[in-house]
């Protein structure tokens, strides 16, 4: 197929899994990429191993390992700054196991090598991330690199309760720029995260869609009701007023939000660990006790 969007769902034990497909375009040069949104509203925290085990096994999907392969995992955020510290919390909790191909060198051809790195904001470090992560590819030569990052969302109902994954890296141009795909640093890059923040903006835009919802059938002025049922349209009006006034960077993050930060870490953290430990890519091998 030439260029197109492929999207399946699934679901595992409340678990709703969205695959989403960006198919090559030979005539746009553009690669495929694939992404993949696993939602957990519905799910207790004491399932959380579902949640797990499902990331486990989308990973083994996207990203495909060989015996021996070297992962670099890197934490991006600010472990200061609660609603940016997924990266540095998850990194924490991980298996680096790249110690024990040296150590036990016999075994060494079937333990994925995993490296697990924080990258601190350059406020601190004074080094730029996209200028350690090159350095760290330089010297360690990894066969895959895993991004775990909080995000931003349009959207209330994905704070703390999507997992994002895609084998499109990482970029970003506010702020710092940063560049961490597989065309700028040589090597498959495979980014996760979750939702932490959001601004204004979108807490307007969501509120007025649950009014609207309940009006839109007695209003009178249709062209006026077009516009404001129009989720762009009105994202668009509510981004330039509030541009104008004191919330202009303003973001929002839940008020349980180091609890929040806690519990999906320690999923994300052993969905990435079973995965690297694993040898095929099927749910219930993933099934964490």
């Amino acid at each position: 197929m030439n260029g197109g969007i492929h999207v399946t769902k699934d679901s595992f034990h409340g678990v709703i899994i969205t695959r989403t497909t960006i198919m090559p375009n030979q005539e746009t040069c553009l690669s495929g990429e694939d992404y993949c949104d696993i939602s957990f509203c519905n799910v207790k925290p004491e399932d959380s191993r579902y949640i797990s085990a499902a990331l486990a096994a989308e990973l083994g999907h996207i990203a495909k390992l060989s015996p021996g392969d070297t992962v670099l995992a890197l934490g991006l955020g600010n472990p200061d700054f609660a609603a940016d510290s997924l990266g540095p919390a998850t990194v924490e909790k991980l298996n680096a196991t790249r110690a024990l191909s040296k150590l036990f060198p016999e075994n060494s051809a079937d333990i994925t090598k995993v490296c697990a790195v924080n990258l601190d904001v350059i406020g601190k470090t004074g080094i730029g991330v996209q200028e350690m992560v090159e350095m760290l590819v330089n010297k360690l030569n990894p066969d895959l690199i895993v991004v775990i990052d909080a995000m931003d969302v349009h959207g209330l109902s994905h704070i703390g309760r999507t997992i994002r994954i895609s084998n499109a890296g990482l970029r970003q141009e506010r702020r710092v720029p940063l560049n961490l795909t597989a065309e700028a640093l040589g090597v498959p890059v495979v980014a996760i995260g979750i939702p932490f923040v959001t601004d204004a903006a979108t807490i307007a835009n969501d509120v007025l869609q649950v009014l609207l919802a309940s009006l839109c059938s007695g209003s009178d002025d249709e062209r006026l009701l077009f516009y404001l049922t129009d989720y762009d349209k009105r994202m668009s009006l509510i981004k330039s007023v509030i541009s104008r006034s004191h919330l202009k960077n303003t973001v929002f993050a839940p008020e349980n939000i180091g609890a929040a930060v806690k519990l999906c870490s320690e999923i994300i953290a052993q969905g990435i660990n079973a995965w690297a430990g694993a040898k095929t890519a099927s749910l219930d091998n993933y099934c964490l006790a």
